[in-house]
């Protein structure tokens, strides 16, 4: 028996065995549910009344609206049935698709003058312009054609939840984006509908899909009346919708954290990598498990030409993560730069094996994984390490980068 109603019926009643609350039961034979009036217990069987009047045949008055949870017929799951909006590393209870619908409608939450204040604070706010946003827009067309259309759901994940998880970031998908989610971007049920974050890595969350009451999405009329009157007399299925953890900066720190990054790579000064040096060490401070921020950290201090404070990052970097290509690498670099040819050879050599046998320059294919590739990791210099060819040799490994760092301003 599902976990929550998904909708709720006007109609006939019956008594059931049922873990549901007043307020919610299942029809016998059809997957559908019934308004009804606060009943008693027998036993393990809740008895309610109707609130229609009529035999128990009575025809349901208000079927209501059903949610659709399936992927288009021409989704591409390139990484495996299994994961389904990969790139991303977010994740639905169900493993499957959500209704857009069932991720929208942030307008009725403020017309019942409930949230009304939040909403006007939600109208104007990058959340709701995450996905209409036209530099998201461009980038994100740009990332279809150069990687196709699935290699976008790594960024639907923060900017455009409702479109990922409905299956919109796909092939013949217009703008790989649905209405709903171009016209809400981060709605209010797609924030409040995610019950477990992780920070290793971007967009790592699970999202539920909140239970649905009657006449929910009306927005005038006695639909809307009696939808705002059934929130507030049956209000449990609703309070789900509130937890701690979205005060617990865990939470926001699931996207977030990824803003650090991202300041680094568009920084046009000193202090534009101040900032992101700020928000990185926020980042690290929430989760000193995580190497990315340390790593990028690492990158920072050597833009800014503080090399010790640099070495210590990239150190620290490569002691919690002993896969921290990067960290390795540019450790390589720090030394050849102090002229330690054999430390700095050393250091190239534990990068290499950190990447793996399988490992690759990037912008090399193999035969048949042009659209396979998984997504990488961006920061300021890792296209150095990136593009690296996997020679130990410090003079050929970093002539790229150290061309790169001579023509900063700083250099």
């Amino acid at each position: 028996m599902a976990q929550c109603p998904p909708l709720l019926h006007l109609g006939a009643t019956r008594s059931f065995a049922t873990p549901f609350p007043p307020g919610f039961l299942p029809h016998p034979e059809k997957d559908q549910w019934t308004l009804c009036a606060p009943g008693h217990r027998i036993g393990n069987r809740l008895h309610s009344r109707r609130f229609s009047a009529g035999a128990r045949t009575r025809p349901y008055l208000y079927p209501g609206p059903t949610y659709d949870n399936t992927f288009p017929e021409d989704y591409s799951s390139l990484y495996g049935e299994d994961r389904p909006f990969a790139p991303s590393l977010a994740l639905t209870s169900t493993g499957g698709a959500f209704d857009p619908d069932s991720l929208a409608g942030s307008e009725t939450c403020g017309s019942a003058n409930c949230h009304s204040q939040i909403l006007a604070e939600w109208k104007p706010s990058a959340h709701r312009y995450s996905a209409m946003d036209p530099l998201f827009q461009k980038v994100q067309n740009l990332m279809a054609e150069q990687n196709g259309p699935e290699s976008t759901r790594y960024c639907g994940g923060c900017h455009d939840p409702i479109s990922l998880f409905s299956g919109t970031k796909n092939i013949f998908a217009e703008d790989l984006t649905a209405l709903q989610g171009y016209n809400e971007g981060v709605s209010c049920l797609s924030c409040h509908g995610i019950r477990e974050t992780d920070l290793q890595g971007n967009a790592n969350y699970v999202i539920t899909q909140p239970a649905r009451y009657l006449w929910q999405w009306k927005q005038e009329g006695a639909g809307k009346f009696l939808s705002d009157f059934l929130i507030r007399t049956y209000p449990d299925k609703h309070n789900e919708l509130s937890k701690r953890m979205f005060k617990a900066p865990e939470y926001c720190a699931a996207c977030h954290k990824q803003w650090g990054v991202l300041r680094a790579m568009s920084a046009s000064g000193p202090a534009d990598l101040a900032d992101a040096a700020t928000a990185l060490e926020r980042a690290h401070e929430i989760n000193q498990e995580e190497t990315g921020s340390l790593l990028a950290l690492g990158e920072i201090a050597i833009l800014q030409g503080q090399t010790e404070i640099a070495r210590q990052r990239l150190e620290w970097a490569c002691n919690t993560n002993p896969r921290a290509v990067g960290g390795f690498f540019l450790r390589a670099y720090l030394a050849h730069r102090d002229g330690d040819r054999t430390t700095s050879t050393r250091l190239l050599r534990a990068a290499q094996s950190a990447r793996g046998p399988e490992w690759k320059p990037r912008g090399a294919v193999a035969e048949g994984d042009v659209r396979q590739r998984m997504r990488v990791e961006t920061s300021p210099l890792s296209r150095f390490w990136q593009s690296w060819d996997g020679l130990a040799d410090p003079t050929v490994a970093f002539e790229p980068l150290e061309s790169f760092l001579g023509d900063l301003p700083n250099g």
